[in-house]
């Protein structure tokens, strides 16, 4: 049965204007860039529900929504997605406007609008009723370090689903707030911040820094490392490499939603957490294929 998985984390809006330079600005020395289309896609946690539909999930999604008109974009784009929006009112809007150059295909600029606020007692407890409501069976925490997922709220999901299966992306400086948890996936480059220490990207250092990290934080780790695929440390200290086929790389935005998005969906049928990797790995490598923020479907990872 394909049970509910719940994304719980900060919702952005990925704004993408299209266009070409093809003079400069006679306003002050920088190109002028002619905007031929805009497309909006759904960024952060947002994108890791996307991806869990795309790829067969059922998924309900808890995070902040602004009181602006990128609110009501939001929305609209998780009801056409097929994902169950539980929306909690907050400040406004998080939105990354990216403005790609279509002849190369190359951004050149990316404009953020965000603005941060402290969640108090009573506003985690409704986001912890709304989550309850979905009766999960997998947690995900998106965790971008905007503000949606403070440190109480972290404390309160793993206190509250202790017995729920949760998987965790978060950033280096609130790593340490994610313990006994079912796994926690830290790229390459935030795991060296998170161990203090500059490494190669090889096999042997992975494994010997990620067993340590693993047996601290009592959780499985994954560490996935772009060109070198990804690392799996289990608890029981099962030490699991998957490395990638060579692709051509279009854009890395959003490929670490999309692997984490895959693991979700393979854990929710059923499958072992070495061959939910091995899935996760291949999603995420369709994902850097394409431009931006992108969703993966299930026929395309085969």
């Amino acid at each position: 049965m394909n049970k509910n998985i719940v994304v719980v984390g900060d919702i952005i809006l990925d704004e993408y204007h299209f266009g070409t330079v093809k003079r400069l600005n006679p306003e002050s020395p920088a190109p002028l860039f002619s905007i031929h289309n805009t497309e909006y896609r759904l960024g952060g946690a947002a994108n890791v529900a996307a991806n869990i539909v795309g790829l067969g999930g059922q998924c309900t999604l808890v995070g902040n929504k602004g009181q602006d008109i990128h609110a009501e974009t939001v929305e609209n784009i998780c009801e056409a997605q097929d994902i169950d929006f539980i929306p909690m009112t907050t400040a406004s809007t998080i939105v990354k406007s990216r403005f790609i150059d279509t002849t190369y295909n190359q951004q050149l600029l990316r404009a953020d609008h965000e603005e941060f606020i402290q969640l108090d007692k009573k506003y985690i407890s409704q986001i912890i009723e709304a989550i309850e409501s979905t009766d999960p069976a997998i947690i995900v925490c998106s965790d971008y370090t905007k503000w949606f997922l403070s440190k109480d709220l972290i404390q309160e999901i793993c206190f509250t689903f202790a017995k729920k299966k949760i998987l965790v992306d978060t950033k280096p400086n609130k790593f340490e707030y994610y313990n006994n948890i079912h796994i926690l996936k830290p790229n390459f480059k935030e795991f060296t911040q998170i161990i203090w220490k500059e490494i190669n990207n090889k096999d042997d250092e992975i494994e010997k820094y990620g067993s340590n990290l693993a047996k601290k934080l009592k959780s499985n780790l994954i560490v996935t490392r772009g060109e070198q695929g990804a690392t799996l440390i289990t608890l029981n200290n099962g030490i699991h490499h998957y490395h990638t086929e060579a692709q051509n790389v279009f854009d890395v935005s959003g490929a670490g939603d999309t692997f984490l998005a895959g693991i979700a969906v393979k854990i929710n049928q059923g499958e072992s957490l070495e061959n939910a990797v091995i899935y996760g790995n291949k999603a995420s490598g369709v994902a850097v294929s394409k431009i931006g923020t992108s969703i993966v479907s299930e026929h395309e990872v085969q």
